[in-house]
């Protein structure tokens, strides 16, 4: 098999031009890709526990925790803990939070028009869906 018919090339070489041209732009912002996906995460479903927010966005325990904290710091979003059950915490994203995607719409409208350009719409879905079955197939090979 050649490298260039790797699948698993070829989706890791797309996914890491397409992540550092976005790092680059959200850099400009003061944002990271993680954290803005939090951000667009609790402005889809806010109030989710971390547990739950860590899970929609494939982050490990750490990984949610820094993220969200870092967040919290910029005022972005707020933590708040369960009444009944004081070991979980929910978060929620502030007005500044969603102030802060804002600016991140016209970049999602550039890749949209340049990163699709020449794909028709039916390749689209059909990628985004064999994306999502790579992803569950990965997650759920046996880690043993």
């Amino acid at each position: 098999m050649l490298l260039d018919d790797s699948i698993i090339f070829l989706v890791n070489r797309s996914a890491t031009l397409a992540r550092q041209e976005f790092e680059a732009r959200l850099r400009k912002l003061d944002l990271t890709p993680a954290q803005w996906a939090v951000l667009i995460r609790l402005s889809e479903q806010d109030g989710l526990n971390m547990t739950e927010l860590g899970n929609l966005l494939y982050f490990d325990k750490p990984t949610t925790t820094c993220v969200v904290n870092r967040l919290v710091k910029k005022k972005y979003v707020k933590k708040v803990k369960n009444r009944k059950d004081r070991r979980v915490t929910h978060v929620f994203i502030t007005d500044a939070g969603k102030d802060a995607l804002i600016p991140v719409e016209p970049i999602l409208e550039f890749y949209k028009d340049n990163f699709l350009k020449d794909i028709p719409e039916d390749d689209y879905e059909t990628a985004k869906n064999v994306l999502r079955a790579l992803i569950k197939n990965i997650k759920s090979i046996d880690k043993n």
